[in-house]
């Protein structure tokens, strides 16, 4: 797991053999799921990039 500000990545290995990726965002509820998938996003961090 890697958190940057408000928002953090989680790299999951699935059963050993398969990768997926969630990440989340903080907001005044708590930690939200907004992304996931089975392959990383770039500049996932960037709030200027990316607009959850």
């Amino acid at each position: 797991m890697t958190v940057v500000g408000d928002r953090a990545e989680v790299a999951l290995d699935v059963n050993g053999n398969y990768d997926y990726w969630v990440y989340y965002q903080r907001d005044g509820n708590g930690w939200q799921e907004p992304a996931s998938g089975n392959g990383p996003m770039t500049d996932w961090q960037n709030t200027s990039v990316i607009q959850w």
